[in-house]
């Protein structure tokens, strides 16, 4: 009896808590679902909508307050919550089998007071042990199920049908009466067969089978989630930058605060009435922007926990809902998600995030003090139409001497042009020498050493090296020792069969003879060995005179260089055939392979020597230290949904600035900004044609190849006096 009272506890509490409307506190009665997936009974409904506006072609929600549109047939075309439906029937069953237990139930069939130990479930009549013999045997009830009292199944559903098999056989054709087979993708409704050959007859209707139209529906349905998912990591971040940059700006104030303390107490008796005005503008600023932080974090909450409902109450409706039911309400689900979807706005933190106080405590002049922030400004455009010699096709890489020097790589045109910092072209770089192979044939990825301003440029299967000058300084490969050392790939040819050690005695000896030859390739041959790349090459070595001319193609082939990225004493070249980095010192003699399944075209090497890159097929921004251990590898997304990453740069060791692309029309380009974990801080400029490639001036200027033209965008301060200071 404990037990039946323990049960009969946790029923009512459930009951109470999931079971009853929150309009009527009552057990649900044909429970309606609404646009928000709140549900309620279909009189409180209706009599909601007579108290408010009976007229009124919208529905709102009481507990969250968001409105549902009705149609003409009002809130009887809601759809049903069948699981809910479902679940209230078996619910109303075990409380049932738990009066009977409770209390001695007279028998029905004889109305004795003989103990009650089976109940028929066809009849729903208990009856006692001899009613239950005699039942056996009459004709009309031979066939009927019994069950004990004691047997747990008497509270469930009769034999054969599951809750979804009967709420399936209950959704039927008002119009027709008969089961749905078919999903009316035209009217988006469901059918039966007679609808299909009266009023969704083809070819105006396009119809599928449940099965079909389930599967698509489903699919839908995860991609919608995953964008929400995205979203709701997306403001995960601002709500982590967000707290980063408040803590940032308390901790500068702060700095600040004691600055103008200190100077206001060495000149005690001249700046004292400026030390109180300095103070209260300080504080006025960090009041100001602190409650934009604020209200910017408790908006991320906000969407936080809708992001989470919204997911909860998805997976829960698709996890529970059979195919007919998951299709009748494919649209309000649909809405659900996209509204979650579309809530998300990105994170406008750019200008705050990166505004510093600046004050100067060395001489107390009459400006005592500046609060700077920044933007980034086109300052100029160049290549862009005019003379056909100087105006750019494809420009897709640039990067920078140390005197601001432009220079550019136009994919289409096969040069590489040096603009000076106002954008004016000087000349064609191609090399100066006689000598074809020493001139530069096919230049794709360009990178600048600024220690000594060598510029480092992949032609074809080698790297060329040349001083500001453009004399040619010497070439090298990718390392094929570290490829093979790596991968385990050996070092034999498809149809080698020789041991590693063999293999690598030969290329030695290949090498060698490499070394000591004083002939260079003839131009445009691809597998002559090269007497100045065998400086630390290993590809070289292997397409020698000691191999093959098939070997000598398909090698060359292979390891021509992706991308390119050079950073103080270190020279980064992606494969991205091999899907390996291959490490190298200035001079070109290779430090280690590392794999990078998701390197292409784009590469960069930040203060901490650190390789970022980017893959444009998968969206990802991925950043690996010099060992291959990752330290991030995240999507590239704009408002929940993926965009594609081109050209990549970094600014000291916690910036990285990085090209997408939107979509796939011309303008939607933006350069979007993340930090050194990854974490997407917001987009500093938009409205780009096609950008490229990036790279950054020893001014801190951002160089964007876009296309037809590059960009020079610079930081433009905002430099207020505190005496006058107003927020930006």
């Amino acid at each position: 009896m404990a037990g039946i009272t323990i049960c009969q506890s946790v029923l009512e509490r459930i009951s109470h808590s999931h079971l009853d409307c929150p309009i009527c506190s009552n057990r649900f009665k044909h429970p309606k679902l609404l646009d928000c997936l709140h549900s309620f009974c279909t009189e409180c409904l209706e009599g909601l909508r007579q108290t408010h506006d009976p007229d009124s072609p919208t529905l709102v929600c009481p507990i969250c307050r968001k409105e549902t549109r009705l149609s003409k047939d009002g809130v009887s075309a809601l759809g049903n919550n069948f699981s809910l439906m479902a679940l209230v029937e078996e619910f109303n069953r075990q409380e049932e089998l738990l009066r009977v237990l409770r209390s001695k139930v007279r028998c029905q069939q004889c109305d004795s007071m003989e103990e009650v130990v089976f109940k028929c479930t066809d009849c729903d009549h208990f009856m006692c042990l001899k009613c239950k013999e005699v039942h056996e045997q009459l004709e009309n009830s031979e066939n009927h199920r019994l069950v004990a009292i004691s047997d747990p199944s008497i509270g469930k559903y009769p034999i054969g049908k599951t809750p979804q098999r009967q709420r399936s056989e209950e959704v039927r054709c008002k119009k027709h009466g008969d089961l749905f087979h078919f999903y009316c993708n035209t009217c988006q409704v469901l059918v039966c067969t007679a609808c299909t050959a009266l009023d969704h007859h083809s070819p105006e209707h396009d119809f599928v089978e449940v099965s079909s139209a389930e599967e698509s529906c489903r699919k839908e349905l995860q991609d919608l989630l995953c964008r929400v998912k995205r979203s709701k990591k997306e403001t995960q971040d601002a709500m982590d930058l967000t707290d980063m940059a408040l803590c940032k700006l308390k901790a500068a104030a702060n700095q600040v605060v004691t600055e103008i303390t200190e100077a206001a107490n060495r000149e005690v008796d001249k700046v004292r009435q400026r030390e109180v005005a300095l103070k209260r503008r300080v504080g006025q600023i960090d009041q100001d922007r602190s409650a934009v932080y604020d209200r910017s974090f408790v908006g991320y909450c906000a969407q936080l926990q809708h992001a989470d409902k919204t997911i909860t109450r998805v997976c829960e409706l698709l996890e529970g809902c059979t195919s007919l039911e998951l299709l009748a309400q494919k649209q309000t689900i649909q809405s659900t998600l996209r509204a979650a979807a579309d809530k998300y706005s990105p994170p406008k933190l750019d200008e705050l995030f990166f505004g510093t106080f600046n004050f100067q405590s060395k001489e107390i002049p009459q400006n005592f003090g500046q609060f700077v922030l920044s933007k980034w400004k086109l300052r100029v455009e160049f290549g862009a139409g005019g003379d056909v010699t100087t105006s750019f096709q494809m420009a897709q890489e640039v990067s920078t001497f140390a005197d601001g020097d432009i220079l550019t790589a136009d994919a289409d045109k096969n040069k590489v042009t040096v603009h000076d910092p106002k954008g004016q072209f000087k000349c064609y770089f191609d090399g100066k020498t006689d000598q074809s192979e020493k001139c530069l044939k096919v230049p794709s990825s360009i990178s600048v050493n600024h220690q000594d301003d060598r510029l480092f440029v992949v032609d074809g299967p080698v790297v060329k090296v040349f001083n500001q000058e453009q004399m040619h300084l010497y070439n090298f490969a990718p390392s094929l020792a570290g490829v093979c050392c790596e991968h385990e790939a050996g070092l034999k040819s498809v149809d080698d069969s020789r041991d590693t050690t063999e293999k690598i005695a030969e290329i030695s000896t290949a090498r060698q003879e490499a070394l000591n030859l004083n002939t260079e390739p003839e131009a445009g041959t691809m597998g002559a060995s090269e007497p100045v790349a065998a400086v630390g090459s290993e590809l070289v070595a292997e397409v020698g005179s000691k191999a093959t001319s098939d070997v000598k193609t398909e090698a060359v082939t292979k390891y021509i260089a992706s991308c390119l990225a050079v950073a103080d004493s270190l020279v980064a070249l992606g494969v991205e055939t091999k899907k390996v980095i291959s490490l190298h010192n200035l001079d070109g003699s290779p430090i280690r392979t590392l794999p990078a399944d998701l390197v292409e075209d784009n590469l960069a090497i930040n203060k901490t020597k650190e390789l970022i890159f980017t893959n444009y097929r998968r969206s990802r921004l991925v950043s690996m230290d010099l060992y291959g251990n990752k330290v991030f590898s995240v999507e590239t997304t704009h408002k929940g949904k993926l965009v594609k990453p081109m050209g990549v740069c970094c600014e000291g060791h916690s910036n990285i600035y990085v090209a997408v692309h939107l979509g796939l029309g011309r303008g939607e380009g933006e350069i979007h900004h993340y930090d050194n974990e990854g974490r997407k801080v917001g987009h500093i400029i938009q409205s780009l044609y096609n950008p490229l490639g990036l790279a950054l001036t020893p001014r801190g200027e951002l160089v964007v190849a876009d296309k037809n033209s590059v960009k020079i965008f610079q930081k433009v301060k905002c430099n207020t006096e505190i005496s006058d200071l107003t927020y930006v």
